[in-house]
């Protein structure tokens, strides 16, 4: 999985309504995105510019999953 960003929010959105026809992925705060490396390819096809942040880690892929959901115990 890669941690991608795309650089404007008309191109994101452009973005994720390629990747959501073929692939799944994460979405994580900042506009950071995690998808599959095929992903890649389908977004390079359709001319939509994106940045390689690099491999996504275990911490990205946990924090996609606890979201804002995990509240501090009081």
């Amino acid at each position: 999985m890669i941690l991608i960003q795309f650089p404007g929010r008309e191109t994101e959105i452009k973005g994720l309504a390629v990747l959501m026809n073929a692939f799944s992925g994460k979405v994580l705060r900042g506009g950071f995105h995690i998808v599959a490396e095929p992903a890649l390819d389908a977004l390079t096809k359709q001319k939509i510019p994106y940045t390689v942040k690099g491999p996504a880690t275990y911490e990205h892929e946990v924090a996609a999953l606890r979201g804002d959901a995990a509240a501090a115990v009081q």
